[in-house]
């Protein structure tokens, strides 16, 4: 009998190594001949566009990501100690909510017009500014838009206006928000920008000043200067991803970049300045600056013909032509469905507010083109800001703030919507004439001045 045959050993090689450590002897190139012959595909290279895409919407947008960004910021890299106090967070939610009710509009993206708000404050806040001002950036729009229709509160009506919206956040927040923006509020206007680099630049060398009327103008154009609202403002809604979506990223001439990234130097914050270099990137990616016609629509404090701007798109010569039909889908559908959307509202300012602006304007141009000196030009700007105080004084109410608080512990009556007010009292009494009756009345006592 033979004996049982012992199993053959069958000596294998070692697999070669797949790691994908530099160490290892496959060039990236083989990878990539390895990946496509298992059909995985070898990622493409970057283009300009989808680099200038990854640059979008750094801010937060809806109300949700702003509470919470602000509630858990720090004051620096290496602190844990809350950069906003209780009352500072108090104060900007009171901000985002009175916003939220006072303005209901579309933007030409058909999001939401609180997004632009939100991201403006937002960018704010990412640059570690105090809650008064992040409060503004929130608001900068309350007298320039009109307010929701059941409010009953035309935007003809600006000391009304005043009172109401004080009673709401406080005289000293409103007081911010209505003279900053009779001054201020000049929107995306490359010489108004060009006057804010300026101011900054002189605060630098303020000690310099050896004539005491210069020194005593700079002093008076500081109280509402809002260059960080000014900067913020302007660079989220190129990188917000409005402006895509509307199809009027081409608004911006070459020569507004460079300002605004002068401007972004002088704030100091490095941040800022990678943010302005990202919205040139953007505009030159995508569409043409060149175009005249487009960019005087935007002379208005908010852009009033959106036919004209979405039927005006011309893009860059470099984007890809499946690029270009994706944005113009994009586009022409966002603008074609108006009716299904919210509306752009056109601009509801006052009549001190918008004369402000418009004579703010002028010295902007006047300085931005050698014919006005900078101190001529602050010296002007006390002018404009006495004529706005005299137009409209300052909001008096009766409200919590009126005893040393800074903010009124509860929102009043008129703040909540009527509707809501409706339902309520209808629920306590059976009579239409009566519910009428309170709701008018309340707003009788409200503003009866």
């Amino acid at each position: 009998v033979r004996p049982p045959r012992r199993p053959r050993q069958i000596r294998r090689r070692p697999a070669p190594s797949m790691s994908f450590a530099p160490s290892a002897p496959w060039s990236r190139l083989s990878l990539c001949v390895l990946m496509l012959a298992f059909k995985a595909g070898c990622a493409a290279p970057e283009t300009s566009f989808h680099h200038a895409m990854a640059q979008l919407t750094p801010f937060a947008r809806s109300p949700t990501e702003f509470k919470l960004q602000v509630g858990f910021a720090k004051a620096s890299e290496d602190s844990e100690r809350p950069l906003y106090s209780d009352g500072d967070i108090r104060l900007m939610l009171r901000a985002v909510h009175v916003m939220q009710r006072l303005l209901d509009f579309g933007l030409y993206s058909r999001s939401p017009g609180d997004r632009h708000f939100i991201g403006t404050a937002s960018c704010m806040a990412k640059l570690r500014r105090p809650a008064l001002e992040v409060a503004h950036g929130i608001l900068h729009g309350a007298y320039v838009q009109q307010w929701r229709k059941d409010i009953r509160m035309p935007h003809t009506q600006e000391c009304k206006r005043r009172n109401m919206l004080a009673s709401m956040v406080g005289t000293e927040l409103e007081e911010l928000v209505f003279m900053a923006t009779g001054l201020h509020a000049t929107g995306p206007f490359t010489a108004c920008l060009h006057a804010e680099t300026l101011f900054l630049r002189a605060q630098k060398t303020e000690a310099q000043f050896t004539n005491a009327t210069h020194a005593a103008r700079l002093d008076g154009y500081k109280p509402y200067a809002s260059p960080y609202m000014m900067f913020c403002d302007e660079i989220e809604e190129t990188v917000g991803g409005d402006m895509a979506l509307g199809g009027n990223w081409k608004r911006r001439g070459p020569s507004h970049f460079e300002v605004l990234e002068a401007l972004a130097e002088e704030l100091g914050d490095p941040q800022a300045v990678a943010w302005a270099r990202s919205a040139r990137d953007l505009t030159r990616a995508f569409f043409l600056s060149t175009d005249v016609h487009a960019r005087e629509l935007y002379l208005e404090v908010s852009p009033r013909d959106q036919h004209q701007v979405h039927s005006s798109v011309k893009f860059g010569p470099g984007v890809e032509p499946a690029i270009v039909h994706r944005l113009q889908l994009l586009t022409n559908v966002t603008g074609g469905e108006a009716a299904v959307a919210p509306p752009y509202v056109a601009a509801g300012g006052g009549p001190a507010v918008l004369q402000g602006i418009q004579i703010k304007r002028a010295s902007c141009r006047a300085l931005h083109q050698g014919k006005l000196s900078f101190h001529d030009f602050l010296a002007s700007h006390v002018d404009m800001r006495t004529a706005l105080q005299r137009a409209c004084p300052a909001a008096v109410v009766k409200t919590d703030h009126a005893t040393g608080k800074p903010l009124p512990a509860a929102v009043p009556v008129h703040a909540v919507a009527v509707g809501t007010m409706r339902r309520k009292l209808e629920a306590e009494s059976n009579s239409a004439r009566h519910v009428d009756a309170v709701i008018n009345s309340n707003w009788r006592e409200t503003f009866k001045a």
